[in-house]
C-alpha cells in the first residue's frame, strides 16, 4: 500500500516529501492507529488518506 498511498497523493498534487512519512502514514491508515506528531508532512495524509491523527501540543 505504501507505493499506492504515494500515488494517490501525487495524483492530488501533493508533495510526499519522506518515505518513512508514507510508511508511518500507511502503517497507521491500515492498521486504524491515530498518529501523534507535529510534523506537516502528515496534514495531506489526514486530509486526503483518511489519516487520524491526535493533537499535539507544541
Amino acid at each position: 500500500m505504501t507505493r499506492s498511498s504515494t500515488k494517490f497523493a501525487v495524483c492530488l498534487g501533493v508533495t510526499v516529501r519522506g518515505t518513512i512519512d508514507v510508511v508511518l502514514a500507511t502503517r497507521c491508515i491500515v492498521s486504524g492507529y491515530r498518529l501523534l506528531h507535529s510534523d506537516r508532512d502528515f496534514d495531506a495524509f489526514e486530509a486526503h488518506l483518511g489519516l487520524q491523527c491526535v493533537a499535539s501540543e507544541g
